[in-house]
């Protein structure tokens, strides 16, 4: 099957997953099901062309992680206006435009790796976007619901774990030598996540942050790794992050 077909048929089941997820909310599970065996199956099709070293599964924590958090945080959203149904359909839609520029980065990645893709940034920015979704999604899950806060952060961790996991791979970095450093972001996430929770910030501002500090352990981790780690390539990386938690510090509203 061609690539056009199978992003279209892919990213039209995920489309319409998300769109029946509000329609009819009495049978979340079931469009849940077809969204998350349409992400399966399309990234199968995609990669299975690939080097027998690659494991096809690895790429599929991305595109799983992102729009299962995003139905979840979109759950959490009270829709009682017409801007709360735009800024719903907003996010599938760019939920969706993301995945089909990521398989296709991944077709372009297995089938024609000395053409120049934007696989690596591209998932890099994308991480971030999941993990804050995830973030939003385990605070806002133990704000209404009232649910273990312990266990939402142990889940947190495993979810960090794993993006940092297939960002290492996708930068073509020896796992078998470097997989700790996976746990090590699993680690820092469960300790900066359980002291921010006694922060008075709305749940969304706290997701934010904690996902800021993701975004910059993950740069640190591939820089190094990557033999790259030198002052002119942090600093404006920290200048960057500090400019984004000072305008959310001063703007943001308490709880």
């Amino acid at each position: 099957m061609k690539l056009a077909k199978v992003a279209f048929l892919g990213s039209l089941i995920i489309f319409l997953s998300l769109e029946a997820v509000i329609v009819w909310p009495n049978f979340f599970y079931w469009p849940l099901l077809a969204l998350n065996l349409a992400i399966f199956f399309t990234i199968y099709l995609v990669t299975r062309h690939r080097p027998e070293e690659l494991d096809w599964l690895n790429f599929l924590i991305l595109p799983l992680v992102l729009l299962n958090s995003l139905v979840v945080c979109v759950g959490l959203l009270p829709i009682v206006s017409f801007w709360d149904k735009f800024v719903n359909q907003a996010l599938f839609v760019a939920a969706v435009y993301f995945f089909i520029i990521y398989i296709r980065n991944l077709w372009l990645y297995f089938n024609f790796p000395e053409r120049p893709n934007n696989l690596i940034n591209f998932s890099a920015g994308v991480g971030f976007l999941a993990f804050w979704l995830s973030a939003a999604a385990i605070f806002g899950l133990q704000l209404f619901l009232n649910l273990s806060y312990l266990t939402l952060i142990l889940i947190l961790a495993i979810v960090a774990g794993l993006l940092a996991y297939e960002n290492l791979v996708i930068n073509n970095l020896k796992i078998k030598d470097n997989w700790w450093f996976a746990l090590l972001v699993s680690f820092i996430t469960l300790q900066i996540g359980w002291a921010l929770y006694f922060l008075p910030f709305v749940y969304s501002v706290l997701a934010l942050v904690l996902a800021l500090i993701y975004y910059v352990v993950m740069s640190v981790i591939r820089l190094y790794l990557l033999g790259n780690l030198q002052k002119r390539t942090l600093k404006p990386l920290l200048i960057y992050i500090i400019i984004i938690l000072a305008l959310v510090f001063l703007t943001i509203r308490w709880r």
